[in-house]
């Protein structure tokens, strides 16, 4: 009986930790690094009304640079510039422009895929056009499927027109650049994560779960 009184008292006097509070049982506190992901997703309408509101400035603003740098600066030759590139064949040209990004970017999917058409499935809505991929890939290959078409078609454009005097190339690469901004956006929004981790597409457009491979200690 004295016995089973020591023990009992032994038992009473050891203080209990629960597992939580105790630093040699806490793997991993940040929920937001769990197994399970972070979702990451952008507001498109807002992002819609940047989209309106950068284009009407930009619209002008290269305007004005193009004519004052390769053209006699004026009213009348401001006008005919707006009119002849940003007037009528503008939605013919718009839509050239989006089939092109789409394709880069479809091309960008089956090339990081490792040239496979595995895994590859085509979305199309109000958003965007063209393939993503099913499975989670590394988080490097996404950014670089969302800037690699506004490169080659925006940005290279734009410096090739200016520096050579080429008004459509000019105004295609500006225009690109506008349709890309959802694309940056994302980018930007991705800008917290590693490039090691995984990117798993979501049901809509610009909206995925990142899975992160390496948690803090």
């Amino acid at each position: 009986m004295r016995a089973q009184s020591s023990d009992a008292t032994t038992r009473n006097n050891i203080s209990y930790t629960h597992p939580s509070h105790n630093p040699l049982m806490k793997t991993n506190p940040d929920t937001n690094n769990q197994p399970n992901g972070t979702e990451v997703k952008i507001n498109l309408g807002r992002i819609s009304v940047y989209v309106v509101v950068t284009y009407l400035l930009v619209m002008f603003a290269s305007s004005v640079l193009y004519t004052f740098i390769w053209e006699e600066f004026s009213p009348d030759n401001l006008e005919h510039y707006i009119e002849q590139h940003w007037g009528k064949g503008i939605l013919g040209l718009l839509l050239m422009i989006l089939v092109l990004y789409s394709l880069t970017g479809s091309l960008v999917t089956y090339f990081i895929n490792g040239r496979s058409l595995k895994g590859i499935r085509w979305y199309c809505d109000w958003k965007a056009v063209g393939f993503y991929l099913t499975r989670p890939g590394p988080l490097k290959h996404y950014r670089l499927q969302l800037l690699l078409p506004g490169i080659l078609l925006g940005v290279l454009p734009v410096l090739h027109g200016f520096c050579t005097g080429n008004a459509t190339a000019y105004v295609c690469g500006i225009i690109t650049l506008v349709c890309s901004t959802t694309d940056f956006a994302m980018w930007y929004k991705l800008r917290p994560f590693d490039g090691e981790d995984l990117f798993q597409m979501g049901k809509k457009t610009y909206q995925g779960t990142v899975i992160r491979r390496n948690y803090p200690k």
